[in-house]
């Protein structure tokens, strides 16, 4: 099907330049078919050089010129292309600008139906039906010829329609995975998109992820590992996190895969201080900006070898939870132990803090394993639709260090 349709539709570059943006620099090519020019926003995919790289974000856009150029509130078009822009500027990709205004029914339709919805207090699709057009109506058809330009064989779709991915994967498109590009709504677009919502458009699938703190601690309970992200303006990452005193190798092995392999046993001051567990570095020498406070390091030696397996770092972290003394920990070792702040969650919004204190709220002992999520390819931190990937994937819930100090008040 996907090799029928580049037969039948032909597109081809007909002129390109760089496009400097107030979110980054853009290669832009316009594609023509038919006579119709297609703009496409290009980010770095000329680096994709390997075939099992071929995966990019990729956002097909809908033209609405009343948001994007009259910045109608009316939707939120112009706040999803700009979104849009800054995840393809930080991450590579394409953005494929199409000229379905209205959802295809044309500008002059589009505005007869701004009307409707106004005097008749109809949502956006009973006012299409109002005006005998249909509810949907965008073409699609020349995007398989667009990507096959580029050498794009899989992409991953950003995206709130469900109707929009069913077409494109109808296409032929291999569409890898799907993020929801959801903005807040204003008081003048929050009928449009409750309508939008209702009718199965929106895409909510990756919202379920995010939860309340009631629900991370019973799958920390249900012996599931939970996801902690902090704020945007703090270190911006997600670290996996599960009780430390029943970690078990396999879960142990599930949080190397993930993160950036360095684990850490978030611990209550009073552990550390009753183990007599050391600071790495002592105040005022501590010169990390949060004022993270490593330990020693260590291995627990009874029943390990190298300490740094799975299995050896799993039994540490247990025994970092029941023994009173380290006469029979090694040190320096491959676990390293993190003292909490005395003063808890509401004095220091780490991950430290917050996954004892999950732990703790579950009937744990206030120890976390904790480690920062990766990219996949562990060049970078993950960023938030890393997160969604892998918390969807495994069905894990994400929750915030903001949520979990609400939740404390």
């Amino acid at each position: 099907m996907y090799l029928l349709l580049l037969k039948l539709v032909t597109t081809y570059i007909v002129s390109s330049c760089n496009l400097p943006t107030k979110f980054g620099i853009f290669k832009l090519d316009i594609h023509r078919i038919n006579n119709l020019d297609i703009p496409v926003l290009c980010k770095n995919i000329e680096n994709y050089n390997n075939l099992e790289k071929k995966i990019l974000l990729v956002r097909v856009h809908d033209a609405c010129m009343t948001s994007e150029i009259f910045s109608s509130l009316r939707c939120d078009c112009d706040e999803q292309l700009q979104l849009s822009m800054k995840l393809i500027n930080k991450h590579n990709g394409i953005i494929i600008y199409t000229p379905n205004e209205g959802r295809g029914i044309g500008l002059a339709n589009k505005i007869n139906a701004y009307n409707i919805q106004d005097t008749k207090k109809l949502d956006t699709y009973r006012a299409n039906l109002y005006l005998n057009l249909p509810e949907d109506s965008r073409d699609y058809s020349y995007v398989p010829n667009i990507l096959a330009e580029y050498n794009i064989n899989s992409i991953k779709l950003l995206t709130n329609s469900k109707l929009k991915m069913k077409r494109l994967r109808k296409l032929g498109i291999e569409i890898s995975q799907f993020f929801p590009v959801l903005i807040a709504p204003n008081k003048f677009n929050k009928e449009y998109l409750l309508s939008k919502k209702k009718m199965n458009i929106i895409n909510n699938d990756a919202t379920k992820i995010y939860c309340s703190v009631e629900e991370a601690i019973n799958d920390l309970k249900s012996n599931k590992p939970i996801i902690i992200t902090d704020n945007e303006d703090r270190e911006n990452e997600g670290d996996l996190i599960y009780p430390a005193e029943t970690i078990t190798p396999e879960i142990m092995a599930f949080v190397i895969k993930y993160t950036s392999g360095l684990i850490c046993c978030a611990m209550q001051h009073t552990m550390i201080d009753n183990l007599k567990l050391s600071q790495m570095v002592q105040d005022p020498d501590n010169t990390d900006i949060h004022k993270t406070a490593f330990t020693i390091s260590v291995d627990y030696k009874i029943g390990t070898t190298t300490g740094i397996s799975a299995e050896d770092r799993a039994i540490t972290c247990n025994k970092l939870c029941t023994e009173t003394s380290l006469k029979d920990f090694t040190m320096p070792g491959h676990m390293f132990p993190l003292r909490a702040n005395p003063g808890g969650l509401q004095e220091r919004q780490g991950h430290t803090e917050a996954s004892i204190k999950m732990c703790e709220l579950a009937g744990f002992k206030p120890a976390a394993v904790i480690s920062e999520i990766t990219s996949d390819d562990k060049i970078k931190m993950a960023d938030k639709y890393r997160l969604e990937e892998i918390a969807t994937k495994h069905s894990l819930k994400i929750i915030s260090i903001s949520k979990i100090l609400e939740y404390l008040k």
